[in-house]
């Protein structure tokens, strides 16, 4: 669907298929996590939108929470089930999908409150929007208009029973999908909702998360003014409105947003953090949300497609292949709530909460997260590629992948982001050529980009960040893209946390951490909410023993792998990259691995801490020189990614 205002358009669901490890990734997903939660916990996922009620142990907050986790479930399926994609997962859709309409209420209701649930409160809103989403998608794909105008209805509902009940928190996030059924339909009760609904945010006594557009244009920031998820959630918001009305605020304010959300709280490897899941600042041991993941992925899309900015491809990068791969076991049949940068320990102890949400589980008590870390990597898929009003082409992240696109099979045939290269061949599908440009993002941290069509050179002139390419595309052609690499050190301003100011290691959009042998300690049912079958479990990891007696903790002073520290001019100098070959799965068996020179730190981090900590001191003792070998962030599970400042000259070892 094409936008009358924003550089760039979508594609619909479907249109952009996975491959390579891409698709490795999603086979694993959709024979773990993608594919069968809802078997795990159908009362969680299940019963919310075709039976209208939820688990009893959620108490006031049932249907708000059942009806955003069932939601995003099922927006995650669908979007998997056709970017794989998987027959089996599209008859599994289209059965929810039916049941969801034979639900829907005269009055036009579509979501998973009952008749006796207060329908005006905040998660009303944002969790029909959840469920409504996933059907939009799944019209998307299979062109059913009935789907449409079921959500068409259900929104109108929303205009003409909750508008007088607008909400500052999360019920705001249904202006993304009235925004693109005013597109689809030119009703003007849709883009009269959205306006009535931004006009009351910007209300200074309504604005009480600071999330409205004026608030998103000022300089403030606080911690804690927000919750971390939900504020990246609503940084594209105003962008999505500005592609139907036009107003140029509305996408000043997406930026600006996104711009104060990184100075404040990005970290390293492409993670918001959020401390017991409110906006925290930035450390070494700051945590991010699964949630919050995913959110950023969805939000650097619209803004992306709004402005035309290649930046917000590369901060996409950033995150799905750095901070949303560190949180999941890579068989896809758990993630964790909250993860870290520097992580020894993922317990039920190790969060900043000091609860269960730091394990590793399938459906974690109340699953958001879960359900979210299903959505991650197909809508990252979908969102890869975008076309603008005339229908050339923007590759927005690169990854193996297949679009069909005006007649023709673009494939993708790369292992980027583990190697520098990426090969893109035209196939005939309904026609033999096909006339538009092709426009190649230039990764900002890229110091050489070159491409060639069929052995030609191309001439490279950017805007905007991205490199246009030919102006038509036959069957047969061949566009060979190459992306310098070079390994970067990067210094952390922690400054609002505890001004350590440590490094961390980067080889294009891939952070590398210190990994460090892990031990899996089965849980069995751990926290679930109702008995797991075989198979599925909770798990707490812990690293495994690294000294000769592992019966004398103390034992391991000396030998703790992750006791280590850095002295900047000769580690930056010291960085050497080394490509592997292996058949592997690219997140267990790393294909790249990064050399560097280190000091051993004894004294980093002490003994019978329920979680890593801070290192104490702006520099760490030091007593000889080491070797560390470091591996892409999003191989490990446990790690350490910010390395503290060596203190020179060593001291003598006494051990």
């Amino acid at each position: 669907m094409k936008y009358e205002y924003g550089k760039l358009n979508f594609f619909p669901c479907g249109k952009i298929t996975a491959r390579g490890w891409l698709k490795e990734q999603l086979l694993r997903s959709a024979d773990g996590m993608g594919g069968h939660l809802d078997e795990l916990e159908p009362g969680m996922i299940l019963d919310p939108y075709l039976k209208k009620q939820t688990i009893a142990a959620w108490g006031a907050a049932a249907a708000g929470w059942g009806a955003e986790i069932a939601g995003n479930y099922w927006y995650g399926l669908i979007a998997l089930s056709f970017t794989l994609p998987d027959k089996k997962l599209q008859k599994k859709a289209e059965e929810w999908v039916n049941a969801v309409l034979a639900n829907q209420e005269a009055d036009g209701y579509l979501g998973a409150y009952g008749p006796n649930d207060n329908r005006s409160e905040d998660y009303s809103a944002w969790g029909s929007t959840c469920g409504m989403r996933a059907l939009t998608i799944y019209a998307e794909a299979t062109g059913r208009e009935d789907v449409y105008n079921a959500v068409y209805k259900g929104l109108l509902w929303f205009c003409e029973n909750w508008q007088p009940n607008f909400t500052a928190y999360a019920g705001h996030f249904i202006i993304r999908l009235m925004s693109y059924y005013y597109q689809r339909t030119g009703d003007k009760r849709l883009l009269e909702f959205c306006h009535n609904y931004e006009e009351w945010l910007n209300n200074i006594d309504n604005d009480t998360f600071l999330a409205s557009t004026d608030s998103f244009l000022s300089d403030e920031f606080y911690y804690n003014q927000n919750h971390a998820a939900g504020y990246t959630m609503h940084i594209c918001r105003p962008a999505a409105l500005y592609r139907i009305d036009g107003d140029e605020k509305r996408l000043k304010a997406s930026i600006n947003a996104t711009k104060k959300l990184h100075k404040h709280c990005l970290q390293a490897n492409g993670g918001i953090t959020g401390n017991a899941e409110w906006l925290s600042p930035k450390s070494a041991t700051a945590e991010t949300e699964t949630c919050t993941t995913t959110y950023a992925a969805a939000a650097y899309a619209i803004i992306g497609a709004a402005s035309g900015d290649s930046i917000y491809g590369d901060y996409l990068e950033q995150d799905v292949f750095n901070a949303v791969q560190g949180a999941r076991k890579k068989d896809e049949k758990a993630i964790t709530y909250f993860s870290a940068p520097n992580q020894l320990i993922a317990s039920d102890h190790s969060s900043h909460v000091h609860d269960p949400h730091g394990m590793y589980a399938p459906l974690h008590c109340t699953s958001c997260c879960s359900v979210n870390s299903v959505i991650t990597l197909p809508e990252f898929i979908m969102n890869s590629c975008f076309a603008d009003k005339q229908d050339n082409l923007y590759i927005f992240a690169y990854a193996p992948y297949e679009l069909k696109h005006k007649g023709l099979r673009i494939i993708s045939d790369t292992e980027y982001p583990f190697r520098k290269t990426v090969k893109l061949h035209f196939k005939a599908d309904t026609v033999q050529s096909a006339d538009f440009a092709l426009n190649l993002k230039i990764p900002h941290w890229c110091n050489e980009f070159k491409a060639s069509l069929n052995g030609t050179p191309c001439e490279i002139e950017a805007e905007n960040g991205y490199c246009k390419v030919g102006t038509g595309f036959k069957d047969g052609d061949i566009l060979e893209v190459y992306i310098n690499m070079a390994p970067r050190v990067e210094e952390l301003d922690d400054t609002d946390a505890c001004d350590k100011h440590p490094l961390s290691v980067h080889y294009g959009p891939l952070t590398f951490s210190l990994h460090f042998k892990e031990e899996w300690i089965n849980k069995g049912d751990g926290y679930a909410n109702k008995p797991l079958p075989d198979g599925w479990y909770w798990y707490e990891v812990k690293p495994a023993s690294p000294g000769p007696d592992p019966a004398n903790p103390y034992e391991h002073l000396a030998h703790h792998p992750w006791n280590v520290a850095v002295d900047p001019e000769s580690f930056k100098k010291s960085l050497k990259v080394k490509e592997i070959e292996t058949d592997g799965y690219v997140w267990e068996v790393p294909k790249l691995k990064i050399l560097a020179s280190a000091w051993k730190a004894p004294f980093n981090f002490g003994f019978y801490k329920p979680r890593t900590f801070e290192t104490y001191g702006k520099t760490s003792a030091v007593t000889e020189p080491c070797e560390i070998e470091l591996v892409p962030y999003g191989c490990t599970n446990l790690r350490i990614t910010y390395f503290p400042k060596a203190q020179l000259p060593p001291i003598k070892r006494r051990f």
